[in-house]
């Protein structure tokens, strides 16, 4: 594994996939059996990762693109680790505004 995806990029891309995945079971478990046939429970699972997957290169391409520009020293000065840690504090932020505001639109409109 490339050591970009040993630091904070590969935390952001499992915390995005994790959240979008939770997000996405969490939806089906409510719609239950009766809209959604448990048999195509692994086909849409498989089927929105595979999205998730290619909104997730959207997401990481900056930050490989700073990472292979960068400065890529294996010690940081400690202002720049807690720029970091701020950022991937708030990308997570985002990430479960959007599982929110996707939970919100589905109950609203699956009435």
């Amino acid at each position: 594994m490339h050591s970009f995806m040993r630091g904070p990029t590969g935390a952001l891309a499992l915390t995005y996939l994790g959240i979008s995945f939770l997000t996405r079971f969490t939806l089906l478990m409510t719609s239950g059996p009766e809209q959604v046939p448990a048999s195509l429970w692994p086909e849409l699972l498989l089927l929105g990762t595979w999205f998730d997957l290619l909104v997730l290169i959207w997401l990481i391409a900056p930050l490989l693109l700073i990472h292979a520009l960068g400065n890529t020293r294996a010690t940081l000065p400690p202002w720049r680790k807690a720029v970091r840690l701020l950022m991937f504090w708030a990308a997570t932020c985002l990430f479960l505004f959007g599982a929110l505001a996707e939970w919100t639109f589905w109950e609203e409109f699956s009435t």
